[in-house]
């Protein structure tokens, strides 16, 4: 336990390895799998942390807390290995969790494989469903910082701008979800004087031709 919370995550996990071959206690065996279940993750070995998460959702005696957890892990290890499709069936189930984060975060993540997979009317169905009860500050944000990347899509600058500023002015928790929703309105801002330089040269380049024409002709 020392070594994982000092992030030793190879150190740890051969112990967690071991002590779950060697453990001739239930317990032990379950605190076993969870820790090298979580090492694995952290050390970005996905197959082997859906391999650690279906032993521990096939346990007879595990709790909720602890089924709901495995399925945490094994949703997002789907996801991170590619297989949307498996993953979204997963944090379907996630999104009933009694642990409001992992089902809040479940939920979310929807939103965005819905937006990454260029469903926008989908994904902004979900982020509708997030701000009407929300149960998480930080994945309520996460989800207006998405909503801001659909308008954005749409080419509503106006609107996705307000939602950014809104999250700025109002967001009280995370610096990240600050940072990142300054960082987005920054990109917007820049975008729009950048397309402004270039209308302002192409109309200059232009009265200047018609200058020319005009001094030609005298």
């Amino acid at each position: 336990l020392e070594k994982f919370e000092n992030k030793n995550y190879e150190t740890s996990l051969k112990e967690y390895c071991l002590l779950e071959q060697t453990a001739e206690i239930s317990n032990h065996r379950l605190q076993a799998l969870l820790g090298a279940m979580e090492c694995y993750y952290l050390l970005n070995k996905f197959d082997s942390t859906i391999i650690a998460s279906n032993k521990i959702l096939a346990l007879e005696k595990a709790d909720e807390n602890v089924s709901e957890k495995a399925s945490y892990y094994l949703a997002k290890s789907l996801l991170k290995n590619g297989n949307s499709g498996q993953a979204i069936e997963e944090f379907k189930k996630l999104t009933s969790a009694k642990n409001t984060e992992y089902a809040s975060e479940a939920q979310y993540t929807l939103a965005e494989i819905q937006y990454n997979n260029g469903n926008l009317e989908e994904s902004e169905k979900i982020i509708l469903e997030i701000t009407s009860n929300p149960s998480s500050e930080f994945w309520l944000a996460k989800a207006f910082i998405l909503w801001a990347d659909i308008f954005k899509q749409r080419d509503n600058k106006i609107q996705a701008k307000q939602t950014l500023q809104s999250i700025i002015d109002n967001y009280e928790g995370d610096q990240s979800i600050i940072n990142e929703a300054q960082n987005k309105l920054d990109e917007i801002n820049n975008k729009h004087t950048e397309e402004q330089k270039l209308q302002e040269q192409k109309l200059q380049e232009q009265k200047e031709a018609v200058d020319e024409i005009i001094i030609e002709n005298k």
